[in-house]
């Protein structure tokens, strides 16, 4: 069972089940990029210890396009590095029972959530 939701334009796309992967979304009309210095991603897999990934202070997402995060293992099969970011320090985004994927805005405010829950 999945959930998710977004305050605005930017949103959780998708989560790989392998855990190889993220993808964030910008939906927002052309013009609208989103600068993404001190944005994160904070990953809850059942009851161990967050993983946290900072996006790069230079890194802004384009109106109308997604960014795929990879983790370090779920980078080896790289295809097209220009919509793809490495998490060099996540060897994987990990899968459990139950997994809350949030992203953070630069002041900490939850802007998108994905609850994934498996049986």
């Amino acid at each position: 069972m999945t959930k998710q939701s977004a305050q605005g334009d930017i949103a959780i796309d998708q989560v790989d089940p392998q855990g190889n992967f993220i993808v964030i979304e910008n939906a927002g009309s052309i013009g609208k990029d989103q600068d993404m210095k001190n944005w994160s991603i904070r990953r809850k897999i059942d009851s161990k210890e967050d993983i946290v990934y900072k996006f790069p202070d230079n890194f802004v997402l384009q109106s109308r396009s997604c960014i795929r995060i990879f983790s370090r293992n779920g980078s080896i099969s790289l295809v097209n590095q220009k919509e793809a970011l490495v998490a060099d320090n996540i060897p994987t985004w990990g899968t459990d029972s139950h997994m809350i994927t949030r992203l953070l805005d630069a002041n900490g405010h939850e802007n998108a959530f994905y609850d994934e829950k498996f049986q």
